[in-house]
């Protein structure tokens, strides 16, 4: 659409007549995958999936984290042991709660 004086312009306007349907991903490359890319492409991730996976397992925490924790944990302690949740516990401090299977 045009723009002329009095009309408030529309930031996309100008993507109107560009005629981008037939614009295709350069991500796909060219043709059907074969075996040997799906191969590639699977071990690929599994590599990424395992060193996530060790880098989860080898978390550092520091102090001042530890000691937040170890302030909440009787309060969580004794609403899990009621069966209630804990409220006003940050995020962080359940998850490592849970994480370290502390209750």
């Amino acid at each position: 659409m045009p723009w002329w004086p009095g009309r408030r312009p529309n930031v996309n306007d100008k993507y109107h007549g560009l005629g981008t349907r037939s614009v295709s991903s350069k991500g796909q490359p060219e043709g059907l995958l074969t075996r040997a890319d799906l191969d590639i492409i699977e071990s690929s991730r599994r590599e990424f999936e395992l060193a996530a996976e060790k880098k989860w397992k080898r978390r550092y925490y520091n102090r001042g984290h530890i000691l937040s924790v170890v302030k909440h944990m009787p309060y969580v302690r004794e609403c899990l042991k009621a069966g209630k949740l804990p409220h006003g516990i940050p995020k962080k401090v359940m998850a490592t709660v849970f994480a370290l299977h502390l209750v």
